[in-house]
Parts: structure tokens; sequence; C-alpha cells
């Protein structure tokens, strides 16, 4: 048994002071925020978009795609073809240098650059979330190694074997989360 299930542990299980005995180990309080809320949303059903989302994403799709520029390439050939008099059957109405296409495409233009900020945004805050997830992960196996490592030199006590490692005292000290978001906050400030 990994962790202390009995009913008068409690979920902050006193750390096991007997060394003998390996069978029971203090149960951690892992950051599960942020995971869980993801796990949740995961599940088919759960996920349910704002339509302004929804609509960014269609539209970023749309508008990211190599259809979409053959189609808007398509449409200024033709608007010039069309304008220079070579359709037969159509009257000219933007003559060159094409000030009406100009206008067109550089509004055009302003929607689009506003698109990709909008896409970008988006994916800067799925970008967030996964980082927040990946540090968490990665607390969580720093513990668990942390507490494999200290269940292994325990079990070494145990048969006798007691060398002196430095090191290994070294890797069973828990990491300080707290101090670690305050060093990593302070060096995103400074940049």
């Amino acid at each position: 048994m990994w962790v202390n299930d009995s009913p008068k542990a409690g979920p902050l299980a006193q750390p096991n002071t007997n060394p003998n005995n390996l069978t029971t180990v203090p149960k951690q309080n892992f950051p599960t925020s942020v995971i869980s809320q993801i796990l949740i949303m995961a599940k088919p059903g759960n996920i349910t978009p704002p339509k302004t989302d929804r609509f960014t994403f269609w539209l970023g799709n749309t508008l990211g795609s190599p259809v979409f520029l053959v189609a808007c390439f398509t449409i200024i050939v033709l608007y010039i073809l069309w304008n220079l008099g070579y359709l037969p059957g159509l009257c000219p109405f933007d003559g060159y240098p094409f000030s009406g296409l100009e206008m067109v495409v550089s509004v055009f233009a302003i929607f689009l650059s506003v698109t990709v900020l909008i896409s970008q945004n988006r994916q800067r805050k799925l970008e967030k979330v996964r980082e927040e997830v990946e540090f968490e992960i990665n607390v969580r196996a720093e513990r668990e190694i942390t507490k494999v490592l200290d269940m292994l030199h325990r079990i070494q006590r145990k048969l006798g074997i007691d060398e002196p490692d430095e090191e290994l005292e070294k890797m069973k000290q828990n990491t300080d989360v707290d101090r670690l978001h305050e060093q990593v906050s302070k060096e995103a400030q400074d940049k």
C-alpha cells in the first residue's frame, strides 16, 4: 500500500516515523486545480466554447486555408481581367490603376490582420493552460520521484546497506514550489 488509507488517517496523514514499517507513507496534497478542470472539460459533451470562440476558430481556419488563398487570387485576377475589358459582355467599372480594388484589398488586409491577432491571442491562452498543466505534472513527478527515493533509502537501511550518500540526501529534499513560482515570476518581470 503506497498511501495511508486507514479511516483514522484522514486526508493529511502524518509521515511514518518508523523506518522499519514500509507499508504507509504520507498522503500528498498535489495541485489538481488545472489538471482536474482539463480532465472534466475533456469529456465529450463538456466543452461548450462561446459562440464568439467558435466563430473565431472557424474564421481563422477558413481564412488560413489554401482554398481561401486560391479563391482570393482567382477573384483578383477576374477583377483585373473584367476591368481591362478582356471578359466579353462585361463592362469595365474600375479602370487602371484599379483604385476600387486597392481600397477593398486594403480594408480586407486590416480585417485579416485583426483575425490573425485574435487567433494568436487564442493560441496564447491555450499555451498558457498547457504550460500550467505541464508544470503541475512535473511537480507531481518530482514529488513522486522524491518519495520513491526516500522509500528506496529506507529499504536500503532495512537491508543493512547504510552507506552515506550526500547526492541522495540532496535528491530526497522536497522542492519548494512556492519559491520556484516566485523565482519564475521575478525572472519574467525582469525581461
